[in-house]
C-alpha cells in the first residue's frame, strides 16, 4: 500500500492556474489590464485548464463538435454566474471535475495495474468538509496556495522543505517535447500508414502537425501520438 497527496492542490488551492486566475481578477478590479473587458470563465477554461482549446480542437474536426461545444459552454456560464470568491470556485469545479477525471483514473489504473493500493488521506470525507468551509483567503495568497494545509505540515516539517517550489509530475516540455516528440508524431501519422485519418481525414492531421511546427505544445502532440499508438493496437473502426 502507499499514501498519495491526491486532493491537496484542489482543495487547498495550491495550482499555479488559481495563481494566474487571481491575480488577473485583481488587476482588472484594479482597472490595470490592458484591455477593458475580463472574465473569469473565459480566462480559466483556456489553455490553463484545456489541453485543446477550442481553435485546435477545430483544427482536428473541422469545427467544435456540438455537444463538446455546449458542455464547455454550461461550465463557463456556471462559474460566471458565481457570486462567491472565484478561488472557492476555482477549488470546488477541478475537485468535482479535474481531479476524478484526469488525476485520480491515472493513479488508480497504474497502482492496480502493479497490484499497489493507494489510498489518499486528504480525500477523506472529513478533510474534505473541512476544505470546502475554507474561506478564500484561508487557501490563497499573492503567488502561494496551500496555506492552512502548509500551517499544518509545520509543526512536522522543515520550513525551507515546505518553501520549495512546486514540482509536478509532467513530460519533458522544451527539447524533447517540442523537437523530438513533433518527429515521432511526423513518422506515425504518415499518410496511408495511420489510423487516426479515417476518424479525422488526412488534411486535419496535416494542418495540426503544420500548426504545431509554428508553436509546438508537447501536450497536444502527445495526446495525438498516444491516440494514434492506441488505435494501431485495438480493433477500432469508424461508425
Amino acid at each position: 500500500m502507499a499514501l498519495s497527496g491526491d486532493g491537496g492542490d484542489e482543495m487547498f488551492g495550491g495550482y499555479d492556474r488559481y495563481f494566474s486566475t487571481l491575480y488577473d481578477q485583481a488587476r482588472f478590479r484594479a482597472g490595470e489590464l490592458p484591455y477593458p473587458e475580463w472574465r473569469p470563465d473565459l480566462a480559466y477554461y483556456s489553455t490553463r485548464l484545456l489541453q485543446f482549446p477550442e481553435r485546435d480542437i477545430a483544427i482536428l474536426f473541422g469545427e467544435m463538435p456540438p455537444g463538446l461545444a455546449a458542455e464547455l459552454a454550461g461550465l463557463r456560464q456556471a462559474l460566471l454566474r458565481e457570486t462567491r470568491p472565484l478561488g472557492n470556485c476555482l477549488r470546488e469545479l477541478d475537485a468535482r471535475d479535474y481531479l476524478p477525471g484526469a488525476v485520480l483514473s491515472k493513479v488508480d489504473r497504474m497502482s492496480m495495474r502493479h497490484s499497489l493500493e493507494v489510498r489518499a488521506p486528504l480525500l477523506g470525507i472529513k478533510v474534505a468538509e473541512f476544505a470546502a468551509s475554507l474561506a478564500e483567503d484561508s487557501c490563497f495568497a499573492p503567488g502561494r496556495g496551500k496555506l492552512v494545509l502548509k500551517e499544518v505540515a509545520r509543526r512536522h516539517l522543515p520550513a525551507g522543505w515546505l518553501e520549495r517550489p512546486k514540482k509536478g509530475f509532467g513530460i519533458p516540455m522544451r527539447g524533447w517535447g517540442d523537437r523530438n516528440l513533433l518527429a515521432v508524431a511526423r513518422s506515425l501519422l504518415r499518410p496511408g500508414e495511420n489510423r487516426l485519418s479515417q476518424w479525422l481525414g488526412q488534411a486535419s492531421i496535416e494542418a495540426f502537425l503544420a500548426d504545431q511546427d509554428r508553436a509546438p505544445m508537447t501536450y497536444r502532440i502527445w495526446a495525438v501520438v498516444v491516440l494514434e499508438s492506441w488505435l494501431r493496437t485495438h480493433p477500432a473502426r469508424p461508425f
